[in-house]
């Protein structure tokens, strides 16, 4: 179905449309079309995505319900399905593009949770006002406050971006507010990945002590996994040796073998990630839990793992032309390079200092 770009502005231009050959939508704005049909049939739908699949509801066929009317049957529409419209705050329509576009393209619920978590935060002095009253240098001053973390700002940039290109395809923006800005012209300094990588006395340490959060991380250590995977670990996701993730940041799950020492620590204890972070901030402790991932990686590297088995490990989705070619699980290459993770681990901790 092919969707039209330039609508008529009343219900003559309407009638003065030309025939169709196969169905067309044209946009009236706010998720509002009219839907024209090679058998000479116009209707009106409101059409909006959520839940990650469309959702239309009819408003009536042309001309018995004129563009008037249609407007003010979307318009109830709207009000019926919670649905932002021009005149809605910016909270009210962030609040409907995270439950229709954060909620699906991001996977995991810590991944939701941190998205929502920077766009409310850049987008909070801005929440009471129109969507539609909002100008380019009020969006752009609230990234610029977040210079002095120039990952965050970078990263609720993008967020931003999409949102208001979501605010755009929707019918709430007439014109990108965003369109054009990134993040040099900005000023915002380039995205820099963390490249810590514990040292051998720090992993010593991590394993000489005895609470719930060092529980949880040498578990993180000797599966690679994330810390939110560690966190929602259940019972139900362990069956023998191997402990299967059932949605992973790429969205697909993740079956993770365990080695004799990472079987031993389960069941884990179930330390909030913010109180854990906060503790080992008080502690004077320099790394962070995803630090442990890339200690992790390195590790393996450094006992021959080749690259391919320590990215399946990390579930790292691999070039396209292999992901479409090579089906192989990696299951045994996987559970090898655990045991040799875990074999290293054992080495330097058991190591006189």
């Amino acid at each position: 179905m092919k969707t039209a770009t330039k609508p008529p502005a009343t219900d003559a231009g309407i009638g003065r449309l030309p025939a169709v050959r196969q169905e067309v939508l044209v946009p009236f704005g706010q998720s509002l079309y009219l839907k024209r049909r090679p058998n000479g049939r116009q209707s009106w739908v409101l059409r909006t995505r959520m839940g990650g699949s469309w959702q239309v509801r009819q408003l009536g066929d042309w001309p018995t319900v004129g563009l008037h009317m249609a407007r003010q049957r979307a318009e109830a529409a709207r009000t019926d399905l919670a649905l932002p419209r021009e005149d809605s705050t910016v909270k009210a329509t962030l609040d409907a593009f995270c439950r229709e576009y954060i909620g699906v393209r991001y996977r995991t619920a810590d991944a939701q949770k941190q998205s929502a978590s920077l766009l409310e935060r850049a987008l909070a002095g801005l929440a009471g006002r129109s969507l539609s009253s909002v100008r380019r240098i009020d969006i752009t001053h609230a990234v610029q406050r977040m210079s002095d973390t120039p990952n965050s700002a970078s990263k609720t940039l993008a967020l931003l971006k999409q949102f208001t290109g979501w605010g755009v395809a929707r019918g709430l923006l007439e014109v990108d507010p965003l369109g054009g800005v990134t993040a040099s012209r900005l000023g915002l300094l380039p995205y820099s990945p963390r490249e810590r990588v514990l040292t051998h006395d720090e992993l010593r340490t991590l394993w000489q002590r005895t609470d719930a959060d060092a529980h949880v991380l040498r578990f993180c250590m000797l599966t690679a996994c994330r810390i939110g995977e560690a966190l929602q670990i259940e019972p139900s996701q362990v069956a023998g040796k191997a402990w299967t993730i059932p949605v992973t940041k790429n969205g697909k799950p993740h079956a993770v073998p365990l080695s004799a020492a990472a079987a031993e620590l389960l069941p884990l204890p179930r330390p909030v990630y913010v109180s854990m972070v906060c503790r080992m901030k008080v502690a004077g402790l320099t790394w962070r839990p995803h630090d442990l991932r890339r200690t992790a990686a390195t590790l393996m590297r450094e006992a021959g793992v080749p690259v391919f088995d320590v990215e399946t490990v990390l579930n790292h989705a691999p070039p396209q032309l292999v992901r479409v070619y090579q089906r192989h699980d990696g299951m045994a290459e996987k559970t090898a390079a655990l045991n040799t993770l875990a074999e290293r681990v054992a080495t330097i901790v058991a190591a006189a200092v």
